[in-house]
């Protein structure tokens, strides 16, 4: 029983932490009330790796990513509380990020990540609201990257029940008829995520308009984003050059460059999409979102952080 009462206070210790730090920020006023479904937050979950160690995530920074609520910052403006397997721990950098902006945005999703689509208008919002003040980085994170499987027909049914909740909670269209006709389809999320890092390489402060083009031409307009050539039809409707695009989509550099998204991702951590995480340019990530929330409160909430010393 001795050997284990240390355990049993660091445990009793860290649940105090977790239960009252969000009541008494939560009476401050800190963190506007958000709702959403965590089951399906769960659901769109594709990386699962542990959290915690130093990770490559921007412009090769090394960073250290804490799983916090984003109403921490207020507790310390040096360091995030992260809880994970159990227990509490607290990380801290010291070392600025070099290649990064000071304080930023840096958004994990996936084109094809229906969640994402659910959280699109969001993150534009945000994007519009803020502009350079506080700008989006994008980083892909590999839904279904790879996935070699023909979805059966019962798989696409999931699916499509997947997508009506995201309808009912976003008010965002889908095509269900396109879902349901896809015999020996295969849901792979690698070039829709390819495309998008492609369109980064390219014209970096594009590239989330152009995942959002992506989503409506998937997930409302019915077209196979798993195809290079669709990836690339819908790039030249948003003024690209079409060869020039596809040329480059196709190219070493964006293959690896997506295949670093994907790995960064999952080794630092991220449950799953879509992730918001607020950057303070010293390699110090906070948690913003991890799954869909409505804008509400949002905005004011990132303004407090970023006029915060």
């Amino acid at each position: 029983v001795a050997v284990r009462l240390p355990k049993l206070f660091s445990t009793l210790s860290a649940m105090c932490r977790y239960l009252v730090t969000p009541v008494w920020l939560a009476i401050r006023g800190f963190w506007p009330k958000a709702s959403r479904d965590l089951d399906e937050c769960k659901a769109s979950a594709s990386a699962r790796a542990r959290l915690g160690g130093r990770r490559r995530l921007v412009n090769g920074a090394d960073v250290r990513l804490a799983e916090t609520a984003f109403w921490s910052w207020a507790m310390s403006a040096t360091s995030a509380v992260a809880w994970g397997a159990g227990k509490m721990e607290e990380q801290m950098t010291d070392a600025p990020a070099e290649g990064v902006p000071e304080k930023h945005l840096l958004y994990v999703a996936d084109p094809m990540c229906s969640w994402c689509y659910g959280f699109a208008p969001v993150i534009a919002d945000i994007a519009d609201h803020f502009g350079d003040r506080l700008p989006v980085q994008l980083m892909m994170g590999g839904l279904r990257a790879g996935n070699t499987k023909t979805m059966s027909a019962e798989e696409r049914a999931t699916i499509a029940g997947y997508w009506q909740k995201v309808q009912e909670a976003t008010g965002q269209p889908f095509d269900y008829e396109s879902l349901k006709a896809r015999e020996a389809w295969i849901y792979d999320t690698e070039p829709a995520c390819r495309a998008v890092v492609t369109m980064r390489l390219l014209n970096p402060k594009f590239a989330l308009a152009y995942k959002a083009r992506v989503q409506r031409a998937f997930y409302a307009e019915g077209r196979d984003t798993t195809k290079d050539s669709v990836l690339a039809d819908v790039a030249a409707e948003t003024g690209v050059d079409r060869e020039m695009f596809f040329a480059e989509m196709i190219s070493d550099e964006a293959k690896l460059m997506t295949q670093r998204d994907f790995g960064s991702a999952q080794n630092a951590g991220i449950r799953g999409f879509p992730t918001l995480l607020a950057g303070d340019g010293t390699g110090h990530y906070l948690l913003v979102t991890n799954g869909y929330r409505p804008l509400d409160g949002l905005n004011d909430a990132l303004e407090k952080w970023l006029d915060a010393e």
